[in-house]
């Protein structure tokens, strides 16, 4: 006998089970799709950071809970909330390292994205300010907003007026937990944003699998979120059936606009509302008329968005007594902490679970308001900041990261199977591995290679690592000694002169690595060999300011020719900046291989794979805008440029593309961003249209030329509505207006590139037109 009205679902369920079109992405801990709920499910997994395979830690449990609350099938003993929807399986948190940072989820976020999910389900999050959002972040989540798919992330359990992030970016539907009774549980946030886009929904002992073939009831937003999720998966897929197009952003609507109040004395904690279940059913099924309302700013429908006052944030640790609802035992919060892990950390104690037997689906929430069980908070541990002991390459990492959690006391309904029983538990949880002295480790996969290989176009500039102390060191032995004097100076043969001091090499100064690698001049002037071959034994990282996004891995026949173009690379990054081969940016396109590798840092970074050096340029933007302005006014001037318009439009050019550089920065992983990478790259093949549109030329009584340039407003990037066969087009449109006079009409530049290879191409001719 269920314990719990389930009535509601168990009506909606007779309408539909979900429609395998539908996609909804969870984004979570290792998932054990062997287990008798899920092994009928329709699940893929994408290859992430996370490459381990689901244990009985409690990441695994995390996320094969939060699965089966959703996808869980209805002959077993965990009833799904849309089990016959389509399931996309990212694991984003490990059994031994239960966060992340913002940039890897926006990582795990795009690719969602890229796979096509209608919905993403997050059960973790970061206690912070909203506006304290990763410009990564924030941009990922608006690529989601703009391409029509909404983000469900669980408010976080800090029992205070806070945000989480993602869930307080306005774009994100929040999810607060309800205790069984209906009222908002003590530990689930509040905070301002969560006041128009945070929903409660039942949060209290929801049943789910556990890794082996187990089940138990946990409590928290983390469990809460799947609960919104689910509906939202089971409301799309009654759109389809009644003919009309998947819209998550208009349930979403109706999921805040028919929320039900809470009592008078719970005030902000009430989020919007209570989830009303079959009120949202009922204006789906009845098709009332839903206005979406503009949860972001105008610029939303770009790719990029500037969020200034970026400031790492701790996380919060809350405490609950799950069995007496009182401030007891800490939880896990559901948000995120560093990268690295505090010396003097303690692991936060999961939440007392109550067991149960019976075959009861997630908890719901029936029509007369009673909250059915389900939801468990996610942890948030106190963060800092990590700083490698020895940083490559001159470079640091200042990693922040997400965390999920998991309850320390979670009970298992059913035996655990005797291969998962020999697994040790993990003690210190989550702690961070020792560096493995292997580089690059495979990424574990479902089996079934169901996702296509990834393209990536991304800019950003050269760096390496070592990985471990002992590749340090064989590089500190095998390199020559330099003048103590002048370190670029190296002496290979051992030769010193009389007069110099010679010291031992210094593998992260760049200067000696290039020497090392390329060949330098010896102390007596003669030419040196250099050491090309040991290009390979370097992990060379494709870094965004400081921060490693890529670790790059050629192959095959051209790999020993891209070694050494990186290593060219690396060679024109250091030189002073006024050098006329001096490499500000570069661009690489390649092939995200699946696997990962950890930096000495311990940084876990995706590994790419450069087929060939084709794509592979270099640049300095004062190089590149004299390079357009010589095309442009030719031998002859031809243009008719003049000195105060050239500067002026010279300026015009360098601001757009400093934006593209610093503001629109990405991992140039979706197709937008690489369309968006591909342009700022290639500002030389619409170089005639960009002087045109910044000139802005402007008759004058008689006809006296005024040249005032146009200073860049916005660029988005949108799906193209004409394009060949078997390719994929996106219009760049850049956007700029008259600094001088707002009354004028703005003028719009478009170009449209085709990203379906791996080298992107542009298609046709550019476009300007004027707009209002």
């Amino acid at each position: 006998m269920n314990r719990y009205d389930t009535s509601a679902f168990q009506q909606i369920w007779k309408s539909t089970l979900g429609y395998p079109t539908v996609k909804i992405a969870v984004l979570d801990g290792p998932v054990d799709t062997t287990h008798p709920s899920l092994q009928d499910a329709q699940l893929s997994k994408l290859p992430t950071l996370v490459s381990s395979a689901p244990g009985v830690g409690r990441m695994s449990e995390h996320g094969t809970h939060i699965t089966s609350v959703i996808f869980g099938q209805h002959d077993s003993e965990i009833r799904g909330i849309a089990p016959a929807c389509n399931g996309i399986i990212a694991p984003i948190f490990s059994d031994d390292k239960a966060r992340l940072s913002q940039l890897d989820l926006a990582r795990a976020i795009n690719q969602a994205l890229d796979q096509g999910a209608h919905v993403i389900n997050i059960s973790g999050g970061e206690l912070s300010a909203p506006d304290a959002a990763e410009t990564i972040l924030a941009e990922a989540v608006q690529a989601c907003h703009k391409a029509g798919v909404l983000i469900v992330a669980a408010a976080g359990n800090d029992g205070c007026d806070c945000l989480h992030l993602p869930a307080a970016l306005p774009a994100v539907l929040a999810v607060g937990a309800l205790d069984i009774r209906g009222h908002p549980f003590d530990f689930s946030n509040w905070g301002e944003t969560y006041q128009t886009n945070g929903i409660l929904a039942p949060g209290e002992q929801i049943l789910g699998a556990m890794p082996g073939g187990g089940s138990a009831r946990k409590s928290g937003t983390s469990f809460a979120t799947p609960i919104v999720t689910g509906l939202i998966g089971l409301m799309l897929s009654l759109q389809i059936q009644q003919g009309q197009s998947p819209n998550p952003y208009q349930i979403k609507e109706a999921i805040l606009r028919t929320a039900l109040s809470c009592a008078s004395d719970t005030g902000k904690r009430c989020l919007t509302g209570r989830l009303d279940i079959l009120e949202v059913y009922n204006t789906i099924v009845n098709q009332s008329e839903i206005t979406v309302s503009e949860t972001v700013s105008a610029s939303s429908a770009q790719i990029g968005i500037n969020m200034s006052n970026i400031n790492p944030s701790e996380s919060h640790t809350a405490e609950f007594d799950n069995s007496m609802g009182q401030p007891n035992s800490p939880i896990y919060p559901q948000a995120t902490v560093l990268a690295t892990q505090p010396e003097n950390y303690a692991p936060p104690a999961n939440t007392p679970q109550t067991l149960t037997d019976q075959n009861v689906p997630v908890g719901v929430l029936s029509a007369s308001g009673m909250a059915t069980p389900n939801g468990q908070p996610i942890p948030t541990y106190p963060g800092s900041q990590s700083t490698p002991t020895y940083p490559p390459a001159g470079m640091t990492n200042n990693i922040q990261g997400l965390q999920a959690s998991s309850p320390e006391t979670n009970q298992v309904v059913a035996n655990v199977p005797a291969q998962f029983a020999s697994t040790p538990m993990p003690q210190n949880y989550p702690t961070v591995n020792q560096v493995a002295p292997s580089a690059v480790a495979p990424s574990e996969g479902c089996g079934c290679d169901s996702s296509p290989s990834s393209l990536i176009y991304a800019i950003g500039v050269i760096g390496y690592d070592f990985a471990t102390e002992a590749r340090r060191d064989s590089f500190k032995q095998l390199m020559p000694v330099v003048n103590a004097n002048n370190s670029a100076e190296s002496f290979p043969d051992g030769n010193v002169p009389d007069g110099t001091i010679a010291i031992p090499a210094n593998p992260y100064d760049a200067r000696q690595m290039v020497n090392y690698l390329l060949g330098s001049p010896r102390g007596d002037g003669q030419a040196a060999n250099g050491n090309p071959e040991e290009a390979a034994s370097l992990i060379w990282t494709l870094n965004l300011e400081l921060t490693p996004i890529y670790a790059i891995e050629p192959k095959g026949a051209f790999g020993y020719v891209v070694y050494k173009q990186m290593a060219e690379f690396l060679a024109g990054q250091i030189l002073a900046s006024n050098s006329n081969e001096y490499i500000e940016r570069i661009s690489l396109p390649g092939v995200l291989t699946g696997k990962t590798v950890r930096l000495f840092s311990g940084q876990v970074v995706p590994v790419i794979e450069p087929l060939n050096t084709r794509g592979m340029y270099a640049w300095n933007t004062n190089q590149l805008i004299s390079s357009v302005m010589a095309a442009i006014a030719g031998d002859n001037n031809e243009s008719g440029l003049g000195d105060a318009e050239r500067g002026e439009v010279e300026y015009a050019l360098r601001s757009f593309l400093q934006r593209i550089y610093y503001d629109l920065r990405n991992l140039g992983q979706t197709a937008q961003e690489r369309a968006l990478n591909y342009a700022s790259a290639n500002v030389f093949q619409f170089s005639d249209a960009m002087v045109d549109v910044l000139r802005n030329r402007q008759r004058v009584g008689g006809g006296t030329d005024m040249a005032v340039a146009m200073q860049l407003d916005s660029i988005a990037v949108e799906k193209s509505p004409f394009c060949r066969v078997d390719s994929d087009c996106w219009d760049v449109k850049i956007t700029f207006f008259d600094p001088e006079n707002d009354r004028r009409a703005r003028r719009v530049l478009r170009y449209t590139i085709d990203v379906s290879d791996l080298m992107p191409v542009t298609i046709g001719q550019p476009r300007i037109w004027d707009i209002s």
